[in-house]
């Protein structure tokens, strides 16, 4: 179980494999699952249709036998019964309507779950429950996001306060603009699948950076101009924290290309 845990905070770390995850399970996830293609048929059935009628509920009971939720603790009513009640509902599940799950902020899932309070709801529903419960698991998830590192990595020309400017430097800025501190370990220069690390001992790193807080560090320019006539070619600049997270910058290859024309 711990295990499990471990991957799964791991997943919501890394938003762009979070996302890609998503996308794969959605479209080779059980392929061949009859509740899958019930669910789609229900979505697509909510544009048309009227959510209260005959064919829409018996669509929706059959898509949560599917899901096998007969099988589980919470066991669905008669298809009567479960009928009647969503209808007696009718007026306060409206009121649902406008809100989105992955957009939801505090108040508003606040103001949800006092509007499902006030629902006469038999305890053998199980459509609420399941939705309370997919509510709880999209905020944490939601939270998770928002509570990771982002850290945004740039690069830019100039000289140092108080030189003779003449010698220009790459500067690499890195700003948090995540909810929490990041301790960043070391700095350098992607060139195909090699880190350039500037020889200069670095008495700056680490360094803890906190919420909206910046940090930068450089490269001299004639040094770079060096290595580039050898025929090294630079991707992007990065930093690194100490549990090995990489931020990157943008490609800087173009840039440095009509720097070094000059």
């Amino acid at each position: 179980m711990k295990l499990k845990l471990e991957k799964f905070n791991k997943l919501l770390e890394d938003k762009n494999l979070f996302e890609n995850s998503l996308e794969k399970t959605k479209k080779e996830y059980r392929n061949l699952d009859p509740g899958q293609y019930l669910y789609n048929l229900l979505l697509n059935k909510r544009k048309i249709s009227d959510i209260y009628s005959d064919e829409y509920l018996e669509l929706a009971y059959t898509t949560l036998i599917a899901w096998n939720m007969n099988g589980r603790g919470a066991k669905l009513a008669d298809i009567t019964d479960f009928k009647n009640t969503i209808r007696e509902n009718k007026e306060i599940i409206n009121l649902l309507k406008g809100y989105r799950i992955e957009k939801l902020d505090k108040q508003e899932i606040k103001k949800i779950l006092e509007i499902i309070e006030k629902m006469n709801l038999t305890d053998t529903i199980a459509i609420y429950g399941a939705f309370l419960s997919t509510l709880a698991i999209c905020w944490n998830i939601y939270n998770k996001i928002q509570d990771k590192p982002k850290v945004k990595v740039s690069v830019n020309f100039g000289f140092m306060d108080g030189d003779n400017f003449e010698k220009q430097f790459l500067f690499i800025n890195a700003v948090n603009f995540g909810k929490r501190a990041v301790s960043l370990s070391s700095y350098g220069l992607r060139s195909g699948k090699e880190d350039v690390i500037n020889p200069i001992k670095n008495f700056s790193l680490p360094c803890e950076l906190g919420a909206g807080k910046s940090h930068v560090e450089w490269f001299e320019t004639d040094k770079l101009k060096i290595e580039k006539l050898k025929g090294r070619e630079f991707d992007f600049a990065w930093y690194r924290d100490e549990t090995g997270r990489l931020y990157k910058s943008k490609s800087i290859k173009e840039r440095l290309n009509n720097y070094f024309k000059k």
